[in-house]
C-alpha cells in the first residue's frame, strides 16, 4: 500500500473508530457472541471484601419521621456469621439495614435461615455489592455451609484471583462435571463469558450432561453456553459442532416441558457455524410443525434463517404471507428476518407493502425495516427508500437508520439525511455514523449543516475531519482549538490530514516554535509530522538524545511519521525505557516508520510484538504494540494474541475485545501457536 493511501485510510479509521466509541448504544467491532453479558455472580465476588455465609437471627423495623409531616419505614437485619468465605469478619453479630442490602424495605427473611452475603466496602461500613431483581436473589437460601452453591462461590473466588483465563477456563469445566442444580449456572455463565477458550478447550462438550438436570433453569442455562460455544467455535471444528448438536437434538427429542429451555436448545442450533444443523437437526427444524408455543416456532424459524436452510423458503413465504400486522413480535420478527435471508425476491415486495400497510393501520413497521437491512444491497435499498421518513416513529427511525449502515449504500443518504436532528441524540447519532460510513460527497454535504450544532468536542472534531476528506474545511478552528486535549489529538490531526494543504501549516509551525507549554507544542510538532514539514527532522532528532525530554513522546511519534531512518536507536532505546508514554511512542514510532517500507528492524519488530504478549507491560504500551503489528500486517501478530488472549488482567479491558476479534478475524488456531514458555493449561494443546 502507498503512503498516501495509508494516510486517506487512517484517516477513515480515525473518524469511525472514534465516532463508534463516542456513540452511546451502538453495535461495536467486537467478535463476542450477541447477548452474552458478564457473568453477574462472578463480577460481585471479584468486588466483594466480605463473603458470608450467615444466618438470620433478627428481623426489625425502625420508622424515622421526615420534615415533621412523613415517615419512612426500614427494616434492619441482625445476622450470626457462620463462615466466612472471603474476608474476614471479627464480631458475634452482622447488622445491616435494608438500604445496605438494596432499598426494599419489605424484605423479612426467616429467622434461622442461613443466607450467602457478598458485601463490599463504602465509606461507612458495608453495602450488598450482588444486588438482583429481588433481596431473595440477592442473598440467596442456603441449606448448610456444604450448599452446592457454596462450592460454587468457593471455586469462583478462586477463578477471580487466577491470572491465566486458560486455567480459568480449565477449573470452571471441572467445577461443572459435578455441578448439579442451580449452582451450576453461574459456572455457566463465567465458562460462557469465556466463548474463545471454551470453544477451543478438548473436553467443553463434556458441560452437555447438565441437559438432563433436574431443574429447567440449569438445562436452558446449558443449551444457552452450549449455543455460546458453537457460535464461537470460528475454526469451524467438525467434531466440536456434530458433538454438540447431537446433544442439542437428543435434548429436544425428551418431552422437555420447559419452554424457555427449548427455545434456548433451538437458539443454539441456529448459531452453530458447522452446516451440519440440516442434517443432525432436521426433525426439529421444521417450519410448519405444530408448536405449543410462539416462542417455541419462532426459535425454530430464526435457526433456520441463520443457517440459511433454502430447502424451507417455501414454508417460510407461505407463514410471512399469512402473517397478521399484529402478529407477536418475535415470531414476526424471525419469520421477516429468515424471509430476508432466504428469497430475497419474495421478501422485497412483502416487506414493503406490509411497511405501508402497517403506517396506514397507525402500527410501527420495527421488524419489517430490520428484514430490509438483511436484503441483498438492491433490494434493501428499494425498501428502504420507500419509507416516508415523516411517517416513521422515533422507534422506526433509529431502527431505520441502523439497518442502512449495515446497507451502506449511497442512495440511502436523503432519507438518513431527513433523520439528521440533534434533538433526538438516539436516532441523530446512528444516522450520522450510517452516512459516515457511507462515505460520499453527499454524505458530507448532509452532515456539514449540523457540525456546529454537535455539542461533543470529541464528535465535532470526528465530523470535522470527515468533512475535510471530502473539501469542506470547516473544522480546521476547531481542530486548533482543542489538539493539545486528552485524548483530543489524532482526531484533530485527523482534520489536518485530510485537508492536504497548506493552510494550518503556518498556524502550527507558530505554535511549534513560541509556545512554552509541553502539550501545545507536543500536539503541533505531530501535527506538522503528519503533515509531512520534513523540515522538523533536526529539532526531533535533538529532542530524542535526551530521554527525559517533555516532548520526548511527541517527537518519537513525529519521526516515525516523518520516515527519518536515524530515528531507529531511539525508538530501541525508548522501548526499554521505564516510562510507559515512551514506550508506546516508540512503538508507535517504529510502526510508523517501517509502513513507509524504507528501513526495517526484524528485531525491533520482536520486541513489539513481545510487548503485546508480555503481562508485566501497561494496557497502553500493549495497545500501542496491537495497534503496530495490524498495521504492519506483521506475522507476528498472531502468537502474540494467542499469549494475550490468556491474560486474566485483560478481562477487564476494552483491548481483550479487540484481541479476540482478530483471532476470530485470522481464524487462529491456539493450540498451534502456543510457546512452551506460555503458561497455558495443556488441554488447550491437544486438540
Amino acid at each position: 500500500m502507498r503512503p498516501l493511501e495509508r494516510k486517506h485510510l487512517r484517516i477513515f479509521c480515525v473518524i469511525i473508530t472514534a465516532f463508534l466509541i463516542g456513540c452511546t448504544a451502538l453495535s461495536g467491532a467486537s467478535a463476542k457472541p450477541a447477548g452474552l453479558h458478564p457473568p453477574q455472580l462472578e463480577q460481585a465476588i471479584d468486588q466483594a471484601s466480605l463473603i458470608l455465609i450467615a444466618r438470620v437471627v433478627a428481623v426489625s423495623e425502625q420508622t424515622y419521621a421526615l420534615g415533621g409531616k412523613s415517615y419512612q419505614v426500614r427494616r434492619a437485619y441482625d445476622f450470626e456469621p457462620v463462615s466466612a468465605l472471603k474476608g474476614l469478619y471479627a464480631r458475634d453479630v452482622l447488622s445491616l439495614t435494608s438500604d445496605d442490602l438494596g432499598g426494599d424495605p419489605t424484605w423479612a427473611p426467616e429467622v434461622g435461615e442461613l443466607r450467602l452475603i457478598l458485601l463490599g466496602r463504602s465509606s461507612v461500613g458495608y453495602f450488598n455489592v450482588h444486588r438482583q431483581r429481588t433481596p431473595e436473589e440477592s442473598l440467596p437460601v442456603i441449606a448448610s455451609v456444604d450448599d452446592p452453591l457454596v462450592r460454587s462461590v468457593e471455586l469462583l473466588i478462586d477463578i477471580t484471583q487466577e491470572p491465566d483465563r486458560g486455567r480459568k477456563v480449565e477449573r470452571l469445566v471441572e467445577g461443572l462435571a459435578t455441578a448439579e442444580g442451580p449452582a451450576a449456572i453461574p459456572l455457566l455463565e463465567s465458562l460462557a463469558f469465556r466463548w474463545l477458550l471454551a470453544a477451543q478447550h478438548s473436553d467443553i462438550t463434556s458441560i452437555a450432561r447438565l441437559l438432563s438436570d433436574a431443574a429447567p433453569e440449569v438445562r436452558a442455562a446449558t443449551a444457552r453456553t452450549l449455543g455460546v460455544i458453537l457460535e464461537a467455535d470460528y475454526l469451524e471444528n467438525s467434531s466440536l459442532a456434530d458433538r454438540i448438536v447431537t446433544a442439542l437434538t437428543d435434548f429436544l427429542r425428551t418431552a422437555e416441558p420447559n419452554v424457555e429451555a427449548r427455545v434456548a436448545a433451538l437458539d443454539a442450533l441456529g448459531a452453530a457455524r458447522a452446516g451440519r444443523v440440516a442434517t443432525l437437526a432436521a426433525e426439529h427444524l421444521q417450519p410448519t410443525l405444530e408448536r405449543a408455543t410462539w416462542a417455541e416456532q419462532g426459535a425454530v424459524i430464526r435457526a433456520i434463517g441463520q443457517q440459511q436452510l433454502d430447502g424451507f423458503a417455501d414454508e417460510i413465504r407461505v407463514l410471512a404471507e399469512a402473517l397478521r400486522l399484529d402478529a407477536p413480535a418475535s415470531f414476526e420478527g424471525a419469520v421477516l428476518s429468515a424471509l430476508a435471508r432466504l428469497d430475497a425476491g419474495e421478501a422485497t415486495p412483502l416487506l414493503a407493502e406490509r411497511i405501508e400497510d402497517k403506517h396506514a393501520a397507525g402500527l410501527e413497521a420495527i421488524h419489517e425495516i430490520e428484514a430490509a437491512g438483511e436484503l441483498p444491497v438492491e433490494d434493501a435499498v428499494a425498501v428502504l427508500t420507500g419509507v416516508a421518513p415523516e411517517r416513521m416513529s422515533r422507534r422506526e427511525r433509529t431502527v431505520f437508520a441502523v439497518a442502512s449502515r449495515a446497507v451502506g449504500d449511497a442512495r440511502l443518504v436523503p432519507a438518513l439525511a431527513a433523520l439528521l436532528d440533534p434533538r433526538v441524540p438516539d436516532v441523530h447519532s446512528r444516522a450520522t455514523y450510517a452516512l459516515l460510513q457511507i462515505d460520499t460527497p453527499e454524505a458530507a454535504e448532509s452532515l456539514r449543516p449540523y457540525l456546529a450544532q454537535e455539542s461533543i468536542i470529541a464528535s465535532k472534531l470526528q465530523i470535522a475531519a470527515f468533512l475535510a476528506s471530502h473539501g469542506i474545511d470547516v473544522g480546521t478552528p476547531y481542530a486548533l482549538e482543542h489538539m493539545s486535549e486528552a485524548g483530543l489529538l489524532e482526531s484533530a490531526i485527523a482534520v489536518f490530514e485530510a485537508l492536504a494543504g497548506t493552510e494550518p501549516v503556518a498556524a502550527l509551525r507558530q505554535i511549534a516554535s513560541t509556545s512554552n507549554d509541553t502539550l501545545w507544542t507536543g500536539a503541533a510538532i505531530r501535527a506538522l509530522a503528519a503533515l509531512e514539514d520534513q523540515s522538523l527532522v533536526p529539532r526531533l532528532l535533538t529532542i530524542v538524545e535526551d530521554l527525559r525530554h517533555p516532548l520526548m513522546p511527541y517527537a518519537l511519534v513525529a519521526l516515525g511519521e516523518l520516515g527519518e531512518p536515524q530515528a531507529v536507536e531511539a525508538f530501541r532505546e525508548g522501548i526499554r525505557s521505564r516510562d510507559d508514554r515512551i514506550v508506546a511512542a516508540s512503538v508507535r514510532g517504529a510502526a510508523a516508520l517501517f509502513a513507509r517500507g524504507e528501513i526495517d528492524d526484524a528485531a525491533l519488530r520482536d520486541e513489539i510484538a513481545a510487548l503485546l504478549a508480555s503481562a508485566d507491560a501497561a494496557l497502553g504500551v500493549r495497545a500501542a504494540a496491537l495497534d503496530a503489528l495490524v498495521e504492519l500486517e506483521d506475522p507476528r501478530l498472531d502468537a502474540a494474541l494467542a499469549a494475550a488472549v490468556f491474560d486474566g488482567r485483560l478481562e477487564t479491558s476494552g483491548l481483550l475485545d479487540r484481541v479476540e476479534t482478530l483471532l476470530e478475524e485470522q481464524t487462529v488456531a491456539l493450540a498451534q501457536l502456543l510457546d512452551d514458555d506460555l503458561v497455558t493449561p495443556a488441554a488447550f494443546a491437544t486438540r
